[in-house]
């Protein structure tokens, strides 16, 4: 259950995103994900369950509008530490998704890192 309701955030996500781009008129662009599923779903013809099918398949559509102009590439949590803080405090938030004019005071610090090209550890398990 946690993993699809999940899956369903990064892809509304990336759907509010995608729409946003065009609203605005955004050409070239490329989306950084740490969802490896989620863009494995959206790249490639898989089986989908029903509750996530039409997300998917508008997100395709809206890549495929620009083809090519679009990219969707992995990274790792740590290196999309901003988006990293912002899904942390909206998954168990109520609200409407919102678009910020500016980043919250405690998100500043990550951003201002992450310019001036702080590295994070990755720790990996054995």
């Amino acid at each position: 259950m946690y993993a699809e309701h999940s899956m369903r955030a990064e892809l509304l996500a990336l759907l509010a995103g995608l729409e946003r781009a065009k609203q605005i008129g955004i050409g070239k662009l490329i989306i950084h994900m740490n969802n490896k599923t989620c863009i494995q779903l959206v790249l490639e013809e898989q089986l989908l369950s029903n509750d996530l099918r039409p997300l998917v398949n508008r997100c395709r559509v809206l890549m495929q509008e620009r083809r090519g102009l679009i990219r969707l590439e992995h990274t790792h949590r740590e290196s999309n530490r901003g988006v990293d803080w912002l899904a942390n405090r909206g998954v168990n938030s109520e609200i409407q998704p919102i678009i910020l004019d500016s980043p919250p005071p405690e998100l500043r610090t990550i951003l201002r890192e992450d310019i001036l090209g702080v590295a994070t550890p990755r720790v990996i398990a054995s």
